[in-house]
C-alpha cells in the first residue's frame, strides 16, 4: 500500500523561494552591474570593506537563486572563504560566515562543483570555532549542501564533521541543535554506508532526549532522522531497537498535538513493522504501538495510509495474530476502519 524506503518525504527547508523569480527581472538592473565591484572589493587591504561587501553580496545572494548565481558567477566564493580562513576579527568572520550560507543556499541548489570548495572552511568552523553564531551560520550552510543526493552527502561526511555534528546535539541549545538535526538527518536519508557513518558515532542515544525537547520542530526532525534510520540495514534497525528509552519515546509522539509529528513518528513505526522481523514487531506491540496508531485513524488521509499499513504489517508479521487483533478491537480500531470505509 505504501513503499517503504528512505527520505520518503522532501527535507523541511528553512525558507522557500519559488516566488523570488518573478522578481528577478527588477532586481536584476539594478544588482547585475554592481556585483563585479563588490566582488573586487572582497580582495581589498581593507577589514572593514571586506566585511562591508561581504555583507552586501550575502544579501544579494538571500534574495534568491537567480541573485545568488549571479553572485556565484562574478567568483565571490573563493575571496569570501579566503576571509573566513584568516579572518581581521570576529565582526568579519560573522558576516563572512552569513554570506557564505547565503550563498550556499534556496532551490534549485547552486552545484555541488560550485560550493564544494567552502567545505573545507566551513568544517574547519564548526570544528574549532568557539563563536556560537558563525557555527550556526556555518552549520546551515552545511545542512543546505548536504541536502539532495548521495555525492552531496558524501562531500560533507568526507570533510569529518559527524562527531562534531553529534556533539551539537548534546549541546542543549536550540539554536545549535537545529542546523545540526537538519546535517545529520539529510545525511542519514543517504545510503545504507552513509547511515551507518551516521550511526556508528552514537548518533542514536544522543536523539532520545531530544524526542522530549519542548521545542516541536526538533521533536518532529528527530522522528523524521529515525523513520530514514528504520529503512536502513538490519543493523541499523537492530540498534535504533536497542537504544534505551527510544521506542517508547517514539510511541509518545505518536500522541504529540502537533500532526507534523504525530506523521513522522508514524513513519517510524511503519517502518519498523515492514521491516518483517518478527522479534522487533513483538517489540513494538509490546511498548504499546497498537493503541496511538489506531487512534491516528481519522486522521488526514497521508497519515491515516500510513498507521493502517503499519498495523497491516504487524497483523502480518506477528507471531500471535490473535492478540493483535484483540489489541486492535480493544483500541477501537475496528470500528474506525469500518467508518474509513464508509
Amino acid at each position: 500500500m505504501v513503499n517503504f524506503y528512505k527520505n520518503h518525504h522532501h527535507h523541511h527547508h528553512h525558507y522557500y523561494y519559488y516566488y523570488y523569480y518573478y522578481y528577478y527581472y527588477y532586481y536584476h538592473i539594478y544588482y547585475e552591474g554592481a556585483v563585479p565591484f563588490l566582488t573586487a572589493l572582497l580582495a581589498s587591504q581593507n577589514a572593514n570593506i571586506r566585511e562591508q561587501s561581504a555583507w552586501c553580496l550575502g544579501n544579494i545572494a538571500g534574495d534568491g537563486p537567480a541573485l545568488r548565481d549571479i553572485v556565484l558567477s562574478s567568483g565571490a566564493l573563493s575571496p569570501l572563504v579566503a576571509s573566513i580562513s584568516q579572518p581581521a576579527n570576529i565582526g568579519l568572520l560573522r558576516n563572512c560566515t552569513w554570506a557564505l550560507s547565503n550563498f550556499c543556499r534556496g532551490k534549485p541548489q547552486p552545484h555541488l562543483s560550485v560550493v564544494a570548495p567552502a567545505l573545507p572552511v566551513l568544517a574547519g568552523t564548526i570544528q574549532q570555532c568557539n563563536d556560537q553564531s558563525t557555527i550556526v551560520d556555518a552549520t546551515w550552510a552545511l545542512s543546505y549542501i548536504s541536502d539532495g543526493d548521495n555525492s552531496r552527502i558524501q562531500a560533507v561526511i568526507d570533510h569529518n564533521v559527524i562527531p562534531c555534528l553529534i556533539n551539537m546535539l548534546n549541546s542543549g541549545k536550540g539554536v545549535i541543535m537545529t542546523p545540526a538535526l537538519r546535517t545529520l538527518g539529510n545525511i542519514v536519508s543517504g545510503d545504507d554506508s552513509q547511515t551507518q557513518f551516521v550511526v556508528n558515532n552514537n548518533v542514536l542515544p544522543a536523539l532520545v532526549p531530544l524526542l522530549s525537547n519542548p521545542k516541536k520542530n526538533i521533536r518532529k526532525e528527530t522522528c523524521w532522522m529515525l523513520s530514514n534510520i528504520a529503512a536502513g540495514s538490519q543493523e541499523q534497525l537492530s540498534l535504533l531497537m536497542n537504544t534505551k528509552d527510544l521506542i517508547p519515546r517514539v510511541l509518545e509522539q505518536l500522541s504529540s498535538s502537533s500532526s507534523s509529528i504525530r506523521k513522522e513518528a508514524c513513519w517510524v513505526i511503519a517502518n519498523i513493522a515492514n521491516d518483517g522481523n518478527k522479534n522487533n514487531v513483538t517489540r513494538i506491540i509490546e511498548y504499546g504501538a497498537i493503541r496511538p496508531l489506531c487512534d491516528l485513524l481519522v486522521e488526514d488521509v497521508r497519515t491515516v495510509m500510513i498507521a493502517m499499513d503499519a498495523i497491516e504489517a504487524m497483523l502480518k508479521t506477528s507471531s500471535d495474530i490473535s492478540r493483535v487483533t484483540q489489541l486492535i478491537e480493544e483500541a477501537d480500531g475496528v470500528d474506525k476502519l469500518e467508518a474509513l470505509q464508509g
